[in-house]
């Protein structure tokens, strides 16, 4: 086990790989998001929380 962006730093992808994001956790998304936003991949999606569960502020 490993953080998620360590782990996507040393797997290979390439313009058919899609990446989606589920973990809801702000230390998990977005050093996640951050490397998979500049990599040559064909999608990076998330899924953000609802209203009822994204804290206030």
């Amino acid at each position: 086990m490993d953080w998620p962006h360590r782990y996507l730093e040393r797997t290979s992808v390439d313009e058919r790989t899609a990446i989606c994001v589920l973990t809801h956790d702000a230390k998990f998304d977005i050093p996640l998001l951050r490397l998979a936003l500049d990599l040559p991949v064909a999608y990076v999606g998330t899924r953000c929380g609802s209203v009822s569960t994204t804290p206030a502020g």
